[in-house]
């Protein structure tokens, strides 16, 4: 019995059982949720169980595979403006668990190339069921994770699983020096402007990582796409690989790739046995959750350790933590990935380009909004927070496909926005206009043009909240139907 079916069926046992996992922090303890964690952080098993994610030691933290670490929480309130960690050095290590926040370890590795992927449950109208209702959401969940898990399986590719706050989070090595590798960096494309930043940071080296990341983010697009095509049907609730919401609302799942929209050295990901405290927000009564490695054992029990400290203290002494790595000579992901579609759809978005900077004025610009429906006028009037989110983002990139612009033009033209002042702070000095805005429209036209993501109609628009105005004289539909990309 694999691990995910190990969980199935003591899921489908607790959910038919009824049984509830029910602490509540504040009359378990009446000390504050940082004072408990920064206890908790002080079992040795827990430190090394939260190194060992690290790849090292907690009395050495200096010698982190993990090439920074990043706190959120905790006694200082640690967060950036976007609620995302603040980053720190591997040095820091001591600190934040003194602290007693989140810690999080950095995407970027000594030793190769991190692939992760986040399966979350998104309730809009009940954010908070995940928490209180843990057992129902994760039957929903399930059939989904057995799937991410088979398809891992396929390519030979072994993962560490973590129940987390919202599903769960499964991650892998790319061992560097290997023929899988030397692959991905052949796939991925970086643009200049990501390009020039990661010369500055570290020369060829970081080139060849950033390439790797972004390759790997292109295989899990593949991944993502057989993952939805085999369980079309077979789902109580629908399953999309961005945050696009539901037509008509209601749950789904997302396939979260989001972590390859990004610099490979601006993402960081919870480490196991770490609290998780952006729970707070929507369940006061419970302010954390613990991010616990599923390694075959009942569901019941990982959910006992997700939230009850104690319980993930002594789970912590039996198990290890370490981050598998993939066979470095099985190249059968990668060769799949390229006889398919998707990569043929790459190829065509890669042969795009953005207009420089200096030009926008004479093209961007002149775009004509008035003769836009108002559906992509909108977004593009108002960029923020409008192409912060994915839903509009994929209005504009479909719409403008569908009117003749080359993907990547679109790309260019949400990039112009992202860069000029429309309120965006300090956002884009972190992150990287450019490669945000190639990443998401790329994500959205190669579902469009894979037949993984294909409704594109005002009913849709409307459904999803996303019709400013519905008595308008444009059919999206008609936007759809003029796609050619092959």
């Amino acid at each position: 019995m694999t691990a995910a079916e190990l969980m199935s069926e003591d899921l489908r046992t607790c959910h038919d059982d009824g049984v509830a996992t029910d602490p509540d922090w504040s009359s378990e303890d009446d000390r504050s949720p940082e004072t408990q964690i920064t206890e908790y952080y002080r079992s040795a098993a827990v430190r090394s169980r939260i190194a060992e994610y690290c790849d090292g030691e907690p009395q050495h933290s200096q010698g982190f595979r993990a090439f920074g670490l990043a706190g959120y929480g905790g006694k200082r309130g640690l967060r950036l403006r976007e609620n995302a960690p603040v980053p720190v050095r591997v040095e820091d290590f001591q600190t934040l668990l003194d602290d007693g926040a989140d810690v999080c370890r950095s995407l970027a590795d000594r030793g190769g190339t991190l692939i992760q992927m986040d399966i979350d449950y998104v309730d809009p109208e009940n954010a908070a069921d995940i928490h209180l209702r843990p057992e129902e959401c994760f039957a929903r969940i399930e059939p989904i994770y057995r799937e991410v898990c088979s398809a891992f399986e396929s390519y030979g590719v072994p993962t560490i699983d973590l129940l987390t706050a919202r599903g769960y989070h499964l991650s892998t090595r790319i061992p560097a020096g290997t023929p899988l590798h030397a692959a991905i960096v052949e796939i991925g494309n970086i643009g200049k402007p990501l390009l020039s930043k990661y010369k500055a940071l570290g020369g060829a080296a970081w080139v060849r990582l950033g390439r790797a990341h972004e390759g790997a983010g292109r295989l899990l697009e593949y991944l993502v796409h057989r993952i939805i095509r085999n369980l079309s049907g077979k789902t109580q609730i629908p399953v999309v690989f961005a945050d696009v919401p539901r037509a008509g609302g209601g749950p789904y799942v997302c396939l979260d790739l989001s972590a390859y929209g990004d610099p490979l050295f601006e993402r960081n990901i919870r480490c196991a046995f770490s609290s998780n405290q952006k729970t707070r927000e929507l369940t006061p009564s419970r302010p954390f959750t613990i991010n616990v490695p599923c390694q075959r054992q009942p569901f019941s029990r990982l959910l006992r350790a997700r939230e009850q400290l104690a319980e993930a203290t002594r789970f912590a002494e039996r198990v290890h933590t370490v981050i598998p790595d993939a066979r470095g000579d099985d190249l059968r992901w990668v060769e799949e990935y390229r006889r398919g579609d998707l990569a043929r759809f790459h190829q065509v978005f890669d042969r795009g380009r953005h207009d420089p900077p200096e030009q926008w004025p004479q093209t961007y610009d002149r775009l004509d909004l008035a003769s836009l429906p108002p559906c992509v006028r909108l977004p593009l009037e108002r960029p923020h927070p409008a192409l912060l989110q994915p839903v509009w983002i994929r209005t504009v990139a479909l719409a403008l496909w569908g009117m003749g612009w080359h993907p990547r033009s679109v790309a260019g033209l949400i990039r112009s926005k992202y860069e000029r002042d429309f309120g965006w702070g300090s956002m884009w000095y972190r992150y990287d206009a450019a490669a945000r805005a190639d990443f998401y429209v790329r994500l959205f036209c190669g579902g469009m043009a894979c037949g993984i993501d294909p409704d594109f109609s005002c009913e849709l628009q409307a459904a999803r909240g996303a019709c400013p105005l519905p008595e308008c004289t444009h059919t999206l539909r008609k936007y759809k139907d003029a796609i050619e990309w092959r």
